[in-house]
């Protein structure tokens, strides 16, 4: 297996994956990115894929530029999108995509990458490369009661 950057809005390839992954959220579909890079000049997506021996997407991992004179050049998992998970089903899988992104970063002198995940946290922290903060906030919708409500997990 090899890991290329696609861009998810000219190959097909990447939406299909994304509705067949069982940590796949519109957030991660190529509609977010056009709408995040035509909305926000300073954010530029990178999707690091995972391809097997059929050139087919076996994991992915959505990373954003967001380019700051403040803070600095970050890189993070898809900004605005309140979780993120990788679309990863194994340790080694996010292993392999974490490589590609930290030799991304190294070779654009960027020191800070956030990944927000909730479902693939397991999958995620099996890294020693990733510092981990246990505290968020993550807003919802029941769709069962129409009301909007708000968590905080520690």
């Amino acid at each position: 297996m090899t890991i290329k950057l696609i861009d998810p809005i000219t190959d097909p390839r990447w939406d299909k994956f994304v509705e067949n992954h069982p940590f796949g959220w519109i957030y991660h579909l190529s509609g977010w990115k056009k709408v995040l890079e035509q909305s926000f000049n300073h954010m530029k997506g990178y999707y690091f894929a995972l391809i097997d021996e059929n050139d087919g997407i076996k994991a992915g991992l959505p990373i954003y530029e967001v380019k700051s004179w403040l803070t600095g050049n970050r890189l993070f998992s898809i900004p605005f999108a309140t979780l993120c998970n990788p679309l990863i089903s194994t340790s080694e899988e996010m292993t392999e995509l974490l490589k590609a992104v930290m030799e991304f970063s190294r070779d654009r002198n960027i020191s800070y990458l956030e990944i927000r995940t909730l479902f693939s946290t397991s999958l995620v922290q099996a890294s020693d490369k990733l510092n981990r903060t246990d505290a968020y906030m993550h807003n919802y919708l029941p769709l069962d009661t129409g009301i909007w409500g708000t968590s905080i997990c520690k």
